[in-house]
């Protein structure tokens, strides 16, 4: 198996259905990834995995704790060479798989890669995304612990691929965190060593939405801020090699 698709879900049947036929769509052998799919709280019965035509679909369910728990679990679960992403409220576009994998395979010396998304509303319809994806991109071709330390991060999580080594020896997701979970595993990824290659690519859809956790309004957003600052005093001061 080649590459595994983490897909964590929680409450949005509709948006995950169409999370699954954009997974099921890409332009590579059926037989050499998978679609891992884990609902955070629910029952994963209604799901018709037996009438799903390749690629291999399998659906576990765990009982409600968070993204970072059902994250974890479809890794655990997982059985590719490569892991990929994908929210249930997002979408992959049908290249995806196949120039992500092709660049890891160019660079042995890479643990993983990172494209960018094309953002887009509660409707699917396409919106402005920040030009600063692509210029940061840019700047990076090859993401270090120093460049993170010295640049910040704006590697977009649902844009990206890993070496299943490189993933395990970073850890799992933190299941405590009630938002910005990949940013801290991101942080982790890089202060234990690793680094990721750009790919001049929009590989993704990332959805914005009113239900997304980072942008509720109010005492989620405060939440939020606080999440930041707490990881950063978890890893403050930087390691004196990556100033």
């Amino acid at each position: 198996m080649k590459v595994s698709i983490l897909l964590p879900a929680h409450e949005r049947p509709a948006l995950l259905m169409q999370a699954i036929a954009s997974a099921s769509a890409q332009e590579f052998l059926a037989d050499e990834y998978e679609i891992v799919v884990v609902h955070d709280g629910l029952d994963a019965d209604w799901l018709p995995v037996s009438d799903w035509g390749p690629p291999v679909l399998r659906v576990h369910a765990i009982p409600h704790k968070s993204l970072g728990a059902a994250i974890n679990a479809a890794a655990n679960l997982a059985r590719g060479d490569y892991l990929t992403v994908l929210p249930d409220d997002d979408l992959i576009r049908p290249h995806k798989l196949r120039v992500l994998m092709a660049a890891l395979e160019a660079h042995p010396e890479a643990d993983g890669v990172y494209a960018r998304p094309q953002y887009i509303n509660g409707d699917g319809e396409p919106i402005e995304t920040p030009a600063r994806l692509r210029e940061w991109l840019l700047e990076h071709p090859v993401v270090t612990p120093a460049s993170f330390a010295r640049d910040g991060l704006m590697v977009h999580g649902v844009a990206t691929m890993y070496r299943r080594a490189a993933w395990l020896s970073t850890g799992p997701w933190d299941e405590t965190l009630p938002t910005a979970e990949e940013w801290e595993w991101h942080v982790r990824f890089f202060y234990t060593g690793h680094t990721l290659v750009a790919v001049d690519a929009v590989t993704d859809y990332y959805r914005v939405h009113d239900a997304q956790k980072s942008r509720r309004k109010a005492r989620g957003q405060r939440t939020r801020r606080e999440v930041l600052a707490g990881i950063r005093r978890r890893y403050s001061p930087w390691p004196e090699q990556y100033r």
